[in-house]
């Protein structure tokens, strides 16, 4: 029973669930499905080719998006630029109805001996009492502020090799050297002891990152566009400090391509641009049906590319994310009543 302050008495409020906005952790909670793991993904669930990286001991998504590409595409037939010796004929996988869900989960919830094995099940929500949530298309969205947020940041660590932070450091390229064909990138043992780790193409080197943090400190915005990054920019640690979720959205899709052109090869500056005008589609604040579909296609042939030129270490779940990232679109609609911008702030 609620008031109605209008009519001076009160109604019967009803309201029905539409879908949960959240954080991808908090994602796990209302799925009944653990975003941990090599089953961390909540669309694919158990069909996944992913599998725990032999030195960075992390859960890897790399050359697991192959099998989303059409059936003859040629990236499937490389059997050099992704996994040594290896091309992918499998199928992707097929995303489940409400109803197959809910029959996995009844069977796996419990089930202590499967879990991380068969399953990632680790309990049946309240939701799905309800009678019409087994029907629902879109229960659970990928919060795009989070994801773009993460897949800005481990660009930007990556390519300017932050300390501690890159995904391109020694045990990355162990596992490079262990998974992939690529020589000129593999350590070299020094004479005392130590290993030698050859500047990867899409790394930028000092001189250029200086030029690149002095553009920052020279950057201007309209008033309210933005924050004040150049505030954060340090020149002696070659950093840029305080950061943002809204600051890396702001980067990622405007001041990337701008930030790393001339100094990176143009390939790969090309494919970070791609990526770049993809997440500016899907944020944006109409979508249109025929881009969506043509981004559904789009967006396999991107992150493939991106394979080819990141170490296997930099494909976390956040990186394969971006693979359903349209399809959501397509079927939530513009991302702003999706994403935890509005209830963050």
């Amino acid at each position: 029973d609620t008031w109605d302050a209008s009519l001076k008495k009160t109604f019967k409020m009803r309201a029905a669930y539409l879908w949960s906005v959240h954080d991808f952790p908090a994602y796990g909670n209302f799925a009944g499905w653990s975003t941990h793991g090599r089953f961390a993904c909540p669309v694919c669930l158990c069909d996944t080719k992913a599998f725990t990286l032999r030195y960075g001991h992390k859960a890897c998504w790399f050359d697991c998006h192959r099998r989303f590409l059409p059936r003859g595409h040629q990236f499937r037939f490389q059997s050099n630029a992704f996994r040594k010796d290896t091309v992918v004929l499998d199928e992707p996988p097929r995303i489940l109805t409400g109803e197959e869900i809910y029959a996995q989960m009844s069977k796996f919830v419990g089930d202590t001996k499967t879990y991380g094995k068969l399953h990632n099940w680790t309990h049946v929500c309240g939701l799905w009492q309800l009678p019409y949530f087994p029907k629902l298309l879109l229960p659970h969205n990928i919060d795009m502020m989070h994801n773009e947020k993460n897949v800005a940041e481990v660009i930007w660590n990556t390519c300017f090799d932050v300390p501690d932070k890159t995904k391109d450091n020694v045990k990355a390229r162990k596992d490079l050297a262990d998974i992939c064909n690529r020589p000129s990138q593999h350590l070299k043992l020094k004479a005392n002891g130590k290993w030698d780790k050859p500047r990867a193409p899409f790394c930028i080197n000092k001189d250029d990152k200086q030029k690149i943090l002095k553009w920052f400190q020279e950057l201007k915005f309209p008033d309210g566009y933005a924050a004040n990054i150049r505030r954060g920019v340090n020149l002696l640690q070659r950093k840029i400090f305080g950061l943002k979720s809204h600051d890396y959205h702001i980067f990622m899709e405007r001041l990337l391509p701008v930030a790393f052109c001339g100094f990176l090869p143009h390939d790969i500056w090309l494919c970070l641009a791609e990526l770049s005008f993809l997440y500016r589609q899907l944020c944006a604040k109409e979508l249109r049906k025929d881009v969506i579909n043509s981004l559904e296609q789009q967006v396999v042939v991107l992150v493939c590319k991106l394979e080819k030129i990141f170490p296997p270490g930099f494909f976390n779940p956040m990186q394969h994310l971006i693979i359903h990232l349209p399809r959501e679109a397509r079927l939530g609609g513009p991302v702003q009543s999706r994403w935890n911008y509005p209830y963050e702030r």
